[in-house]
């Protein structure tokens, strides 16, 4: 059974809208990077997924809080060294996000159980066999390989069951896998990394470092179709996880939409490129921002832009600072999660975020001088949050959502009606029978 169901959903969720609807709040978010969902223990393979049945789970859980707002942090492909979801690819999805419960579904039978249960067997989890709250990358990135390569054993397979998928990856490859566009850069480039044994391109051969630049030249062009040829087999591997990325985000957006929550995305302003994989494909500069926008924005209900050094382009305005490293940390004169969260939650705006390390109280984990600065990225949701978020709210490690708007409406809102939703949210928040 999942971890969700065993959490008693908020009894006053009606409450919660209505203080929200007082403080002019229209959207409350829940931010959270892809590799910090939880796993199910059967799908463990080193960072968590959106697409998992743990991540499936999760998102249920955030509807039962009070989010109607989900943010995903970048979803570009990050490097094996650089966990930052802010130096990924602009438009490359990130391999870690596949999840492997989906393959072996028995409608699709994409991967073996047997081949899973040997990556999953190796996977660091605790002595309960539980997942670990931190992202092992190594691991992951090793998972992700092994299950694209079972993937790829599988489609290849002679099965009528997999006839519709088998077309639809055609289907894909013929419309996406165009001369020039970000998909074949991004899969010439996961071909040439493996073919060439590093993805540093700087150590390639000369006539492979920078195809792109020469397409004007006759070479250039001659040298890209040559190479989608002779490496068809690892460029149409590459192709196959981007397939099933896209795949796996639309049965998660039927999820969200019945419940009634929206998927966001986060996309990095920059425009210098932040991966090698990008420095490769593009050079100097990457497209415009706005057609970065636009890509994301026909999968995802809406998309957050960032910009680290200007907190001010963000359409959420987030419970944690953006002005001071590490970049999601907390203001140090805050007296409690709480009511450095009531702040934000009074101060007028219509779209609130809330990350998730200050929802389970997870500040401490990477806070302080001594943490490695992408230690925060390394975080991930408890594996057993559904028990322990009630305790740990009610401890002030973590952000209790009713308590948060109550303090806000006390500081903000003065009349008899808001008085008493407060105290009401209030009461909620200490005799909820979780």
């Amino acid at each position: 059974m999942p971890a969700s169901q065993e959490f008693d959903p908020l009894a006053g969720r009606s409450s919660l809208r209505a203080g929200l609807n007082l403080l002019g709040i229209e959207r409350l978010a829940l931010t959270i990077y892809n590799t910090a969902f939880p796993s199910l223990s059967e799908e463990e393979l080193g960072c968590g997924s959106p697409y998992s049945h743990g991540g499936h789970a999760f998102m249920r859980f955030a509807h039962e809080l009070g989010f109607d707002t989900l943010i995903l942090g970048p979803q570009g492909q990050t490097h094996a060294t650089q966990r930052s979801p802010y130096a990924g690819c602009a438009f490359f999805r990130n391999l870690l996000a596949v999840a492997p419960l989906p393959l072996t579904s028995p409608r699709l039978n994409l991967l073996s159980q047997t081949h899973l249960q040997r990556l999953v067997r190796g996977a660091p989890v605790s002595q309960g066999g539980a997942a670990l709250d931190r992202v092992d990358f190594a691991y992951a990135w090793n998972s992700a390989r092994g299950l694209l390569d079972g993937a790829v054993a599988g489609l290849s397979q002679a099965s009528e069951a997999l006839v519709p998928m088998q077309a639809a990856f055609r289907t894909y490859v013929q419309e996406q896998l165009t001369t020039g566009s970000w998909l074949e850069r991004g899969c010439l480039f996961s071909a040439l990394a493996e073919t060439r044994g590093t993805d540093d391109w700087a150590r390639w051969p000369e006539a492979d470092r920078h195809l792109y630049r020469d397409v004007e030249a006759s070479r250039g062009g001659k040298r890209i179709s040559g190479l989608l040829q002779s490496l068809k087999k690892p460029v149409e591997q590459a192709a196959l996880g981007q397939f099933l990325l896209q795949w796996q985000h639309s049965d998660l957006e039927r999820e969200a939409r019945s419940l009634g929550l929206a998927l966001w995305t986060e996309v990095n302003a920059s425009l210098l490129p932040q991966s090698l994989q990008d420095a490769w494909a593009y050079g100097e500069h990457l497209p415009s921002l706005q057609s970065r926008i636009q890509h994301w924005q026909d999968h995802f209900d809406g998309v957050q832009v960032v910009d680290v050094e200007n907190s001010g382009t963000a359409k959420f305005v987030s419970t944690t600072a953006v002005d001071e490293p590490p970049v999601w940390s907390r203001a140090a004169s805050a007296q409690s999660a709480e009511e450095e969260a009531a702040k934000t939650f009074a101060a007028g705006h219509t779209h609130v975020a809330v990350l998730f390390t200050d929802l389970f109280g997870l500040k401490d984990s990477y806070a302080g001088s001594t943490a490695p600065a992408e230690a925060r990225f390394a975080l991930r949701v408890p594996a057993d949050y559904a028990r322990t978020y009630p305790a740990n709210a009610r401890a002030t490690a973590a952000l209790d959502l009713r308590r948060v708007v109550a303090l806000a409406l006390r500081s903000k809102v003065h009349n008899n009606a808001s008085s008493a939703l407060a105290t009401a949210l209030m009461a909620e928040a200490a005799h909820a029978p979780f």
